[in-house]
């Protein structure tokens, strides 16, 4: 090709081939014209124009196709499935616990772990099903040819199992799992983007409704519960603002003298739509959406100044329990924001209690043990709640200077001359036993009956409550009952 180049290959003196650039182009020497020939060798260009190719089509941590090879894949599988008249599935896999190991472990060990993942999948899987790292903590699967649905449900319950059990990574146990949200096309999308899009919604459905290390098939009825849940997150991002959190208290009574000594202060959300939510349903999207840290002031400014104005109306010295966010935990100025609360309602330390769950004990950090020790030192007291629920419950009251337990009202309830569960009852009278072991104040949680009352008495449990002795009270109603009881 005369002035354009053409790439051919070559053999070098090894007899291997190596690409090769020939130029022809015309001149003119000595009044003759002539073909000028330039043979250039151009492995390193070839090289570095595949290596950018690859780059723009695969993941750089995992060698996984990206996002936007997952697109031609899937572009792939749906032309086939035409011609074939075959289906296909799309897995939407979504790590469970990542962050918790990543934070807790380190970046490093989040890569190695993200790594592991991608081989795992690789060893499990066929060489015609495609695997791709969507990004983050999200890899996506295309398993060609599926028949029935029950092949495809054996393969999720393959994957699922293989995460569970992945060997330590540097001597590190990994605790982690998956959430699969499954779409079938032509079924569920007729394209990408919907394939994409419903086997997303499918895996957030198998997280929410199902809990950790499961799967979901995609149902139209998914996109119902979509759009009320992002009505939701809509609604708690204007709650704040629009004032629409408010605070009840359940009271607290000594078990022997059945005297309130103090309250535990309840979130409430006042908003017509959402109004059948409880706490649980919403509070893990406020810790989402980054609301969770003004959402906990609001209750613990709200809770002193209530505490403060009881204090003054009755000379009594009660105390106010405040349940706290691991994310609460994780702000560095959490401690001292309770300190200057403290000094500007001039309350003494020991009248307020935080209530603590295994999920913020579960990562120790330097952090966390300094923050706690601060507020023991201004005499805040630290309550571990559903104290025997979680495994390593033990272990905290080791490591943590905590002050009170919570018995879980999952255990009271054994304490039923209807439905007497020894088991349950041994619990409580262990839990008990080993709070007044270690010098902590027990509270049981759930009190409904008077045999339960009895029983606790009988084992000289310190606190209880439940609606035995009170429900949840406004802030007004507890005046009232505060200057009943005294």
């Amino acid at each position: 090709m005369m002035g354009n180049g053409k790439t051919l290959y070559a053999l070098n003196k090894q007899e291997k081939e190596f690409p090769v650039e020939i130029s022809l182009n015309l001149a003119e020497l000595n009044n003759r014209k002539v073909a000028i020939t330039v043979i250039r060798d151009i492995s390193e260009k070839k090289q570095n124009e595949a290596k950018l190719i690859h780059q723009a089509n695969y993941d750089l941590l995992t060698n996984l196709p990206n996002r936007k090879l997952i697109n031609d894949r899937l572009d792939q599988a749906i032309s086939r499935a035409n011609l074939s008249n075959n289906k296909f599935g799309v897995l939407f896999i979504d790590l469970d616990h990542f962050k918790k190991a990543n934070d807790l472990h380190g970046h490093e060990f989040g890569d190695k772990l993200l790594i592991c993942i991608a081989n795992v999948l690789r060893d499990l899987l066929r060489v015609e099903d495609t695997i791709g790292r969507l990004g983050g903590d999200e890899y996506l699967v295309i398993i060609p040819d599926i028949i029935h649905s029950e092949s495809l449900t054996n393969i999720v319950e393959k994957i699922l199992l293989a995460i569970e059990c992945i060997e330590p990574i540097d001597g590190k146990s990994v605790q982690i799992g998956a959430s699969i949200g499954i779409s079938i096309y032509p079924d569920c999308g007729r394209n990408c983007d919907q394939l994409i899009r419903n086997a997303d919604l499918a895996m957030y459905d198998a997280k929410k409704s199902l809990g950790k290390s499961s799967y979901s098939y995609f149902e139209d009825a998914m996109f119902i519960q979509t759009a009320e849940y992002y009505a939701l997150e809509i609604a708690l991002q204007q709650a704040y603002e629009n004032n629409e959190f408010y605070l009840v208290y359940q009271p607290k009574f000594e078990i022997k003298s059945q005297n309130i000594i103090g309250f535990e202060a309840l979130l409430r959300w006042n908003n017509f739509r959402f109004s059948h939510l409880v706490p649980e349903d919403y509070i893990p999207i406020l810790e989402k959406k980054n609301l969770i840290n003004k959402v906990g002031d609001f209750v613990l400014k709200t809770s002193l100044e209530a505490i403060k104005h009881w204090q003054d109306l009755t000379g009594k010295e009660l105390h106010v329990a405040v349940n706290i966010s691991p994310y609460q935990m994780k702000d560095p100025t959490f401690s001292r924001s309770i300190e200057k609360l403290l000094e500007t309602y001039q309350l003494d330390g020991r009248c307020l209690e935080i209530e603590l769950t295994e999920q913020t004990l579960i990562e120790p950090s330097l952090m966390l043990d300094q923050a706690l020790a601060n507020l023991r030192k201004i005499g805040v007291g630290i309550a571990l709640d559903d104290f025997g629920t979680c495994y390593s419950s033990l272990q905290y009251l080791a490591n943590y200077p905590i002050t009170s337990i919570k018995v879980d009202k999952s255990f009271v309830s054994g304490i039923n001359n209807n439905n007497f569960n020894e088991i349950k009852v041994v619990l409580v009278n262990t839990i008990v036993s080993l709070g007044s072991s270690l010098n902590l104040m027990v509270t049981a949680e759930g009190i409904e009956l008077e045999e339960q009352i009895k029983h606790l008495l009988n084992i000289n449990c310190d606190y209880g409550q439940g609606y035995y002795f009170s429900k949840p009270l406004t802030s007004e109603n507890i005046i009232s009952l505060l200057v009943k009881d005294a």
